[in-house]
């Protein structure tokens, strides 16, 4: 099974759920994982939650992982954007223990980055340099990560990106130039043929066993999403139902602080904004801002454009490209969403999801145009039509709807869909869940309450709407995935508010998803609970979580729980 490829066994693992074929893929890439991890939180603990979490992702979500992007740059930014979540989950942790006058030991917190007169050595790199990998152009980014982490050698590269290998040498020290200056802008002079040793020897080292055994326990049973959560029922559905399907990436919405409420004293972008703050920083006031005259000249505005990106406020930023977009002509929307396909970086990335939005309420059948012009061009960049839908959705869902049950390209139907789908939480909870709960297949209706649970993730006042909505069998599988995600506080809540999914929650399978990100809380919850049978299940699920992470956890749940051993333990 080794000599299969990735997306051989992603295909193995989603077709008949065959665990072997997903351990042998924990196998391939927990060392990389666990290495991101532990670079970015300096915490064992937290190191292996973090990959017990990533590869929960990859089971979760393997149907969506697209053919030409490799596994190696998915699991990179999934690992290193959870890392990332999880530091900063524990320094707010900190702060209020801090303000409760809390004594609790305080997690190692990375060296400070300094200037580097001399070569700095791996110690100096670790810190910050997955960052500045996620921060290379996506080509230059899963090249570096094939060559430089998982050390394969340019053939195989070649033969995996369906480059000649040459082009694939070139590409990966072209990547490794581009690290070695945005090292040097962090004050970390090296050179490439530095990089090119320390990244193989240090990137990637080897785990503990017991790391990839407990990994392995906590993806056990994990339900993929399905590629296609919008099947022919979901295309044939009633005019009641069409008032759900209100299309738009739910996800990408709350990570950017957009909404989709209508609000018909706002303009065309800006209306967009008006509801959820991004989940770290909240977006400046728009509304307000008069905007500034879009320039006359294509050069000009190429320049505004430049020099909105180039702000380092992200707030600000966001306001001014809105702005801008708000201003914008819309005989200039063709012409601005071309630029931006033109730069690199991140906040290229986000400026042309804005702008695809705009357009799409302007002019949907253009904006999709140019959408399927660039996908013919460049087959293996970005898909533009999923930002286009979601925009066009915002404003005329029947319309957006029918174009993806009728028109839009077989191969693209599926994820147009769910975009369809998932924007309906937005509008109205109470028809999608109806919608949801009509599907006859228990594994189908499974996948597709993990993937609203999903969306709503991090937006609690939605999430309480779809609650709401929600019956109790479907209320227990959004608890269910809630604990998937390592949320114990949140899992517990929701149980709270809404007495009537207990008897529908699989208490054991909970609590040991619970025990393996956050034992001690978890334990604490159950603490609390009222003895009986309930309590019972849930204290073998935290044993079953003990067991495969620590012998001492295991014998402290067993003196306090002994009705919870059997002889699987």
């Amino acid at each position: 099974m080794d000599s299969l490829t990735d997306r051989m066994l992603l295909d193995r693992f989603l077709a008949t759920r065959e665990e072997a074929a997903f351990a042998c893929l924990v196998r391939r890439y927990l060392d990389q994982v666990h290495a991101v991890a532990r670079r970015v939180t300096a915490n064992d603990e937290l190191a292996r939650d973090v990959a017990q979490a990533t590869f929960i992702r990859l089971a979760q979500g393997a149907a969506r992982i697209p053919h030409e992007l490799p596994l190696s740059s998915w699991l990179h930014r999934i690992s290193r954007g959870l890392a990332v979540d999880a530091v900063r989950s524990e320094d707010r942790r900190r702060k209020r223990e801090l303000r409760a006058g809390s004594d609790s030991p305080t997690l190692t917190s990375s060296p400070p980055i300094g200037t580097h007169a001399s070569e700095p050595d791996w110690s100096a790199l670790a810190p910050v340099v997955d960052e500045l990998v996620e921060r290379l152009p996506a080509a230059d980014r899963d090249v570096l990560l094939l060559r430089y982490y998982r050390n394969e050698s340019h053939a195989t590269i070649a033969a995996r990106l369906g480059l000649t290998e040459s082009t694939a040498r070139m590409r990966a020290s072209r990547a490794l130039e581009k690290l070695r200056v945005l090292l040097g802008k962090k004050g970390l002079a090296t050179s490439s043929a530095a990089l090119a040793t320390l990244l193989p020897a240090h990137a990637a080292p080897v785990v503990p066993g017991l790391v990839a055994a407990s990994v392995l326990q906590a993806a056990h049973g994990i339900v993929p999403l399905a590629p296609s959560l919008l099947n022919p029922l979901f295309l044939t559905v009633t005019s009641a139902q069409k008032i759900a399907l209100a299309g738009a990436l739910l996800l990408m919405l709350a990570a950017t602080g957009y909404t989709l409420s209508p609000d018909p004293t706002m303009t065309a972008v800006a209306s967009l904004t008006a509801q959820s703050p991004p989940p770290l920083e909240k977006l400046e006031a728009t509304r307000a801002r008069t905007p500034r005259p879009v320039p006359a000249t294509a050069q000009e505005r190429l320049e505004r454009l430049k020099a909105i990106l180039a702000g380092q406020n992200l707030n600000r930023r966001r306001a001014e490209l809105i702005a801008y977009l708000d201003a914008l002509p819309s005989g200039l929307w063709e012409e601005t969403c071309g630029v931006l396909l033109e730069m690199e970086g991140t906040p290229r990335d986000e400026a042309l999801t804005y702008a695809l939005y705009g357009w799409a309420k302007a002019n949907p059948l253009a904006a999709l145009a140019f959408a399927q012009a660039e996908a013919t061009r460049n087959p293996l960049g970005r898909d533009l039509k999923e930002d286009v839908i979601t925009g066009w959705a915002a404003v005329d869902f029947p319309a957006a709807r029918d174009w993806v049950a009728t028109q839009a390209p077989g191969r693209d139907r599926c994820n147009l869909s769910n975009t369809v789908l998932t924007a309906g939480l937005l509008n109205s909870p109470e028809e999608v869940m109806k919608v949801a709960g009509e599907l006859t297949d228990p594994a189908e209706r499974k996948r597709v309450m993990f993937m609203l649970a999903f969306t709503v993730a991090r937006q609690e006042d939605l999430q309480a709407r779809m609650m709401a909505a929600c019956t109790p069998e479907q209320q227990a599988e959004v608890i269910d995935w809630v604990g998937n995600q390592g949320d114990p506080r949140r899992a517990i809540t929701l149980m709270r508010e809404h007495p009537e999914a207990e008897e529908h929650v699989d208490f054991r399978s909970l609590y040991g998803r619970l025990g393996m990100f956050q034992f001690d809380q978890a334990k604490a919850a159950l603490a609390a609970m009222e003895p009986g049978p309930r309590r019972r299940e849930a204290a073998t699920g935290m044993l079953d979580a003990a067991t495969g992470k620590s012998p001492e956890m295991a014998r402290e749940i067993m003196q306090l729980y002994p009705d919870a051993v059997n002889d699987q333990h």
